[in-house]
């Protein structure tokens, strides 16, 4: 309407229609970043590598993915996934200990954790002939949220050494 009004306007000198559609402006775009202040979560990501001694003389080696929810808001996870370098995604759907990975609620200031097997995520891999390019979790609104590039090239690194070569790097 105030574009319109500018319009019809354009000839005289009334500087209402032009008031009238900044005010407009500065108010969609307040509210566009209060809507996305309040629904979006801060979410970190981290990744790491460690041992499990549920077997002593084989350890399994697993991926252990953390994800703390640092807002105000609970937090929905919907999946996490594994980008690929050919362009495809890895969504592994349990982990190690037979937990489901997606639909799950983080409260918050709390933090919840999923141990990948090693093992399974480079048989995975082998399957597809394909590396890991970047680990993302998203949650039910859309939100993706990215594991940093160290961590992620840690993971990469264990994963592209042969499992029997050791766990320490």
């Amino acid at each position: 309407m105030a574009l319109y009004w500018i319009y019809l306007e354009s000839d005289s000198e009334n500087f209402e229609p032009y008031v009238s559609s900044a005010g407009m402006l500065g108010v969609l775009l307040g509210l566009f970043y209060v809507n996305n202040r309040i629904t979006k979560p801060y979410i970190k990501v981290s990744a790491e590598i460690v041992m499990l001694a549920i077997d002593i003389e084989e350890p399994t080696i697993a991926i252990n993915i953390s994800i703390a929810n640092h807002s105000t808001n609970r937090f929905y996870l919907d999946a996490l996934y594994f980008e690929l370098d050919n362009n495809t995604t890895y969504k592994p759907y349990r982990d190690y200990m037979g937990q489901d990975i997606g639909k799950n609620e983080i409260d918050s200031s709390k933090k919840h954790t999923f141990l990948l097997c090693v093992q399974t995520v480079v048989a995975d891999l082998n399957s597809v002939s394909a590396e890991i390019k970047r680990i993302k979790v998203v949650d039910q609104l859309g939100y993706k949220f990215y594991l940093k590039d160290s961590d992620c090239e840690k993971v990469r690194a264990h994963i592209k050494k042969p499992l029997n070569s050791g766990f320490f790097m």
